[in-house]
């Protein structure tokens, strides 16, 4: 099966239709990056960002993928909420993939949303075996925000900052840990940006060489 373009609400790396109805969120296997990347760039940069928040079906994939104790898609002023947060955390992502050290202002705003919601902590069975998570003591889109916020903090805390990388074409803007054995990953997916740059790359050097 062939993969589908990146471009339309449809046609996007974030995720593919599967039926009619039912959306498959492609995940970078982090909370907080899920969220960064909700803000969808058209790829070939033709088109303004779509901010995914803002569809029902992908709130609904990204809350089960990540179990969140939420029943209804964000209201006006969690919806906000969360736009603040994802700049923030885009933002510093971006500082610490260009080698560039976290602000102070940076750690307090983090940490505004880190108190929102107090945490306990509980070990859960995984597939894989153990796995000690945080867990709000309260429900709903404020406790989104503080565990976004947290997994933002343990990503960083246990992740070397050479791993963290935002796409290569630079109209893209998608970020991800690159866990490739010589951290050679640079694009967000091979089939969509990495197949895009190549094509732009031969075509550059065939205009040069008439």
């Amino acid at each position: 099966m062939s993969r589908p373009e990146r471009g339309g609400a449809s046609h996007q790396p974030h995720h593919k239709s599967a039926t009619p109805g039912h959306i498959h969120l492609i995940s970078e296997g982090e909370l907080c990056l899920d969220l960064i990347n909700s803000e969808h760039f058209d790829y070939r940069g033709r088109k303004k960002p779509q901010d995914n928040l803002e569809q029902p079906e992908w709130v609904k994939a990204f809350s089960e993928r990540w179990h969140l104790p939420v029943a209804s898609p964000p209201d006006a002023f969690a919806l906000a909420s969360l736009r603040v947060l994802r700049k923030l955390l885009r933002q510093m992502f971006e500082d610490v993939a260009a080698d560039q050290q976290i602000t102070e202002a940076q750690v307090e705003e983090l940490n505004v949303f880190l108190a929102i919601t107090p945490m306990t902590r509980q070990i859960r069975r995984t597939e894989s075996g153990m796995r000690l998570e945080g867990v709000p003591l309260q429900t709903g889109w404020n406790a989104v925000l503080t565990q976004v916020a947290a997994s933002w903090d343990e990503l960083l805390v246990r992740t070397p900052s050479a791993c963290l990388k935002v796409c290569a074409n630079l109209a893209c803007h998608w970020v991800f840990v690159d866990q490739s054995q010589n951290l050679s990953r640079r694009w967000c997916r091979q089939w969509a940006c990495g197949n895009l740059m190549k094509v732009r790359h031969f075509r550059a050097q065939h205009a040069r060489s008439e």
